[in-house]
């Protein structure tokens, strides 16, 4: 396989057995089996716009990919106040409740906020902390579905290089996956979903690895019954507690995490504790 060079000049990581997915009309590169089309939701976006925080919100429960994390919150309340500036540098992607929009009423609309609801927590506090009224900018998104607005946010979080999407992130959003997707279209699910956390790009070139090694573990943990999936929570927990946030499990085939004995898992939990 031809390794290739991340943004930051470091080389990708060679994965066993992986599949290289290309947008469509972008150069291809050596190895690449499947080419993807443009992502749907692009053609649904209204623009970019400065607006008021006070119009942001959370999205609803059922469209978050991850959870919020207070030590990322720090991080990025931290680095505001070294920069001082009044509008952000990063765009936010956001959709409307309904699918009335008009530019010339930007000002007057609440909207959700699909992908940098970490960077929505800290802004909050940050103004309730120094009174400091900062603007925001957003790309609004317009007749989104409820598969779209999860794509989104998973393109969002994919550019992040402080707040990288770890394996936990990954099990956290297939689990929500059980919940909308039928069992036999749950892979498939699940094969999209990382492909799109995992987006590189360089130039003008847009790939992402996929191992199939992972997907299958992944696919296995979200299927856990809710009291198996408690055990694996609480492993994910302790490890972050000591690793920190941004770090990934290390998890392997023979793993407790990734296999269906109960009785392992709790000893792992105990052994992630220690």
């Amino acid at each position: 396989m031809t390794s290739h060079m991340t943004s930051t000049g470091e080389p990708v990581p060679k994965v066993r057995k992986s599949t290289q997915l290309v947008i469509e009309g972008a150069e291809n590169m050596p190895g690449t089996k499947t080419t993807l089309a443009p992502p749907s939701f692009a053609s649904k976006s209204k623009g970019v716009f400065t607006v008021d925080l006070k119009q942001l919100n959370h999205c609803p429960d059922k469209y978050r990919v991850r959870r919020i994390r207070q030590e990322w919150v720090k991080d990025i309340k931290s680095s505001m106040v070294i920069d001082g500036s009044m509008i952000l540098p990063t765009i936010l992607p956001v959709i409307l409740p309904n699918n009335d929009f008009n530019e010339a009423h930007i000002m007057n609309y609440q909207f959700y906020v699909v992908g940098g609801n970490h960077m929505l927590v800290a802004l909050r506090e940050l103004q309730e902390e120094t009174g400091i009224q900062r603007n925001v900018k957003v790309e609004v998104f317009v007749g989104v579905t409820d598969d779209e607005i999860r794509s989104i946010a998973n393109t969002h979080n994919s550019k992040l290089k402080t707040l990288p999407v770890t394996f936990q992130d990954k099990v956290y959003q297939a689990r929500k996956l059980t919940e909308v997707v039928d069992e036999s279209k749950l892979s498939q699910a699940v094969s999209k979903m990382l492909t799109e956390v995992t987006l590189q790009v360089k130039y003008k070139r847009i790939h992402a690895e996929v191992s199939p090694e992972t997907c299958t573990t992944i696919v296995s943990i979200a299927k856990y019954s809710a009291e198996e999936y408690a055990l694996v929570e609480e492993i994910f927990q302790n490890y972050e507690r000591t690793a920190g946030a941004g770090k990934s499990i290390p998890v392997k085939a023979n793993d407790p995490v990734s296999n269906g004995n109960r009785k392992e898992k709790y000893l792992a939990v105990q052994n992630h504790k220690a």
